[in-house]
């Protein structure tokens, strides 16, 4: 059951006796967000809570005659008449028509994940700088995200070169989407059968943090295609840089990520592979991988290399002016 208060206002206002709203939900032990909306009049209240109320209210029985008592499926039969008043039957057909369109958005179809280079690059790209994320949408169904997320200026061609991969690999659609008040871009894959096949993989659902690791079935792969998981992560959360009291003319690679798992993942196995990294981890970093020298950083991008503009670019600035400062320009835009 479900209970109305006709004036929920003076209700709250009388039993809370001049004391915040805040610190009276803390008082009776009812979530704060739950007791704004009653008072606002938003919501109806659950019978448990509202037992809990007028219990503690000084005016109980002037209270128990002004409100009404509702059967939980109330608002189900109130909704679908009030459709049908205002919409009309066309009008509620319709609204169902365009409903089920937008759940076809995550229609259900199975994903047998091909361990190849391009699946492997885009699965490094989602370790640095995507997620997996799941929430409940307006229509009661709930939404299954693949979001990749980047910088709005620096990583616009690299996003366009990822939508590709994407949609060739999965035979897929993804869109890219840009917000103007912020500064980044996102690629968003609505597609819950490959996000539940990304997740049986290992990547985890939500804030990824610690959790981070390179699944088992990929490390076990040719260093040809392994490889290609480095380059997605260096695409991402990587970094070509030099240092000021070395005259920017010595470059390093870096790779930075909040797991200790993945990073002693990839300092074992590159360093498996000749390439002569450590790990740096102090206040100013959560954790990384770098490494330094010239002839090193000619090897890794000949070998590993880059699709990400701005490392491309960086690396070009570097070989022809044999130095690297904090920031260089190029036609799309800073990315120092």
């Amino acid at each position: 059951m479900r209970i109305r208060i006709k004036n929920p206002k003076a209700f709250f206002e009388e039993i809370k006796r001049e004391k915040s709203l805040k610190l009276f939900s803390k008082e009776i032990g009812i979530n704060y967000n739950n007791i704004k909306r009653w008072y606002r009049g938003e919501n109806t209240i659950d019978e448990n809570s509202f037992n809990i109320l007028i219990n503690k209210h000084p005016n109980k029985l002037k209270w128990l005659k002004n409100i009404i008592k509702l059967d939980n499926t109330w608002g189900q039969s109130f909704a679908g008449k009030i459709s049908v008043i205002r919409l009309g039957k066309n009008g509620v057909k319709r609204k169902m028509e365009i409903a089920r369109a937008h759940r076809k958005l995550n229609n259900y179809k199975k994903f047998d994940l091909k361990l190849n280079k391009n699946f492997c690059e885009f699965y490094g790209a989602l370790m640095g700088d995507g997620c997996l994320t799941s929430y409940k949408k307006w229509d009661g169904f709930y939404a299954y995200d693949i979001i990749i997320v980047g910088d709005k200026y620096k990583d616009k061609e690299y996003h366009y070169y990822l939508k590709k991969l994407i949609e060739k690999e999965f035979d897929i659609k993804a869109k890219i989407v840009e917000i103007k008040s912020r500064d980044y871009r996102k690629i968003i894959i609505k597609r819950k059968g490959l996000f539940e096949s990304l997740n049986k993989l290992g990547f985890p659902i939500g804030k990824k943090g610690k959790r981070l690791a390179i699944p088992k079935q990929i490390i076990k792969l040719d260093w040809s295609k392994k490889k290609n998981i480095i380059r997605g992560l260096f695409d991402t959360d990587g970094s070509i840089l030099a240092k000021k009291h070395e005259k920017y003319r010595y470059p390093y690679i870096t790779i930075c990520s909040m797991s200790d798992k993945l990073l002693l993942q990839l300092l074992k196995l590159l360093r498996k592979n000749n390439y002569p990294f450590y790990i740096i981890k102090n206040k100013k970093y959560t954790g990384g991988i770098w490494m330094r020298g010239n002839k090193n950083v000619i090897r890794w991008m000949n070998d590993i290399g880059s699709s990400n503009d701005k490392h491309l670019f960086k690396y070009k600035y570097w070989l022809k002016n044999g130095s690297l400062p904090p920031k260089v320009y190029n036609p799309i835009g800073l990315v120092g």
